[in-house]
C-alpha cells in the first residue's frame, strides 16, 4: 500500500450508530482543541465551535440557537483527547461514543466539516426539514486557471468545496450571517488556507435564494 504524504494528516471520524464517516484534518483539529471549552454557558467567542458555526433549531419557524446543542462540546471534546493521545498521527480512525440521533450526528457533521451553519433537528423523529423556508444557499468552489486540452481552446475545471444554506429570515436579522458577510468569512478562512498550501486555484464562492418543498440534511 502506498502511503501520500499530502495525507499524513487525514484521519476518519466514525459514528458506527448512523455509520457515518467523516474526513478530518486531525492537525486543525489539534489547533481547535487548544481554545477554550464549548460547553460554557454562554460560551466563550473564542470557543472553537462558537467562533465559525451557528446553530439553527430546526422548529417552525427555524430559529438560531444562543449556544451549541449540550453534547456537540463534549464529543468535540472527546475527538480532542483522542487526539492528543495519538500526537504521532498512527492512528487512521477515530470512533465516536455511540448511541448518537439526528439531533446530534447533523449538528456534529457541520462542525467537522466546518460549515458556518448547523442545522438541528428538533428531536429524532422529526423527517421533514425546511419546507417552504426561503433560504440562502452558499456554493464554495475551487476553479482551475483557463487550460487548453488540445481539443478546445480554454477548458475550467471547477470542484465543489461545500454547499449549504441558511434560512433567509435568520440572515436578514443576524448581521454576521447576512449573505455579503458570510461570503467575506467563506473567503477569509478558505482562501486564506488554500494559499498557504500553496494551491493556485481560484475560491469563489456563489450566492443563490432557494426554496424547496423539504431539503435534505
Amino acid at each position: 500500500m502506498q502511503l501520500l504524504p499530502a495525507f499524513n494528516d487525514i484521519i476518519l471520524v466514525l459514528e458506527e450508530n448512523t455509520d457515518q464517516i467523516f474526513f478530518m484534518n486531525v492537525t486543525l483539529l489539534q489547533s481547535q482543541c487548544q481554545l477554550p471549552y464549548c460547553g460554557d454557558i454562554p460560551p466563550s467567542p473564542e470557543c472553537a465551535i462558537s467562533d465559525w458555526t451557528s446553530f439553527v433549531r430546526l422548529a417552525d419557524p427555524p430559529v438560531l440557537m444562543p449556544a451549541p446543542p449540550s453534547r456537540i462540546p463534549i464529543l468535540h471534546s472527546e475527538l480532542c483527547e483522542r487526539a492528543k493521545l495519538d500526537r504521532s498521527h498512527t492512528a487512521v480512525a477515530l470512533s465516536l461514543s455511540p448511541t448518537l440521533d439526528i439531533t446530534e450526528v447533523v449538528p456534529l457533521a457541520a462542525v467537522l466539516l466546518e460549515y458556518p451553519i448547523a442545522y438541528v433537528p428538533i428531536s429524532s423523529d422529526q423527517s421533514s426539514f425546511l419546507a417552504g423556508v426561503p433560504l440562502d444557499v452558499y456554493t464554495c468552489a475551487l476553479v482551475q486557471p483557463f487550460r487548453d486540452d488540445g481539443r478546445t481552446a480554454k477548458v475550467t475545471q471547477e470542484h465543489i468545496l461545500m454547499r449549504f444554506s441558511c434560512p433567509c429570515g435568520i440572515g436578514q436579522r443576524e448581521a454576521e450571517l447576512s449573505p455579503s458577510r458570510t461570503t467575506e468569512r467563506l473567503k477569509d478562512r478558505f482562501g486564506g488556507r488554500l494559499s498557504g498550501a500553496g494551491c493556485s486555484d481560484d475560491l469563489i464562492v456563489r450566492h443563490t435564494m432557494e426554496t424547496h418543498d423539504r431539503v435534505s440534511l
